[in-house]
């Protein structure tokens, strides 16, 4: 009997691992590593989510503190639906996260917390919000030439 409850548990894991990769999903964000990385538990599941389409300051650069905060204020805490897109190559699902309907990838856009991530995303409402911030001097966009994330890497 034991080992039949372990092997449905395995079963049952092996399955809910599977949906937590691909399609979507609802967990409650425990973690918020950076603007643009968060940690959601789905049952005894932890699941990282890399948000999808944008890429939020370092932690170490300018605004990736407020960046952090910012999202974290938001859904820390919370229940969030997310929408996956796949896998990166260091094993983070790759997705929306939406709370209260609210697309938070986008919103973080439209406060000028993040860039569009053009090299993965084509979408023209996050290339619009990106784009409404900049004409509003939101957030980063407040500053002169502020330095895209993936050239503030580069140089590191």
């Amino acid at each position: 009997m034991q080992t039949r409850l372990t092997l449905i548990a395995i079963v049952l894991f092996l399955i809910w691992s599977h949906v937590a990769k691909a399609g979507e999903f609802y967990g409650t964000v425990t973690r918020v590593s950076d603007g643009d990385t968060v940690t959601v538990t789905v049952g005894a599941e932890r699941v990282v989510i890399r948000l999808y389409g944008i890429d939020a300051p370092e932690s170490s650069q300018e605004f990736g503190l407020e960046a952090t905060r910012a999202l974290s204020a938001a859904i820390l805490g919370k229940v969030v639906r997310v929408v996956s897109n796949g896998v990166d190559h260091y094993g983070r699902t790759i997705g929306v996260v939406f709370y209260s309907r609210v697309d938070m990838n986008r919103l973080m856009l439209l406060n000028g917390l993040a860039w569009h991530y053009k090299q993965y995303s084509k979408d023209p409402e996050y290339a619009l919000a990106e784009s409404q911030a900049r004409m509003e001097l939101k957030g980063l966009w407040g500053t002169d030439n502020p330095t895209p994330p993936w050239v503030f890497r580069r140089k590191k």
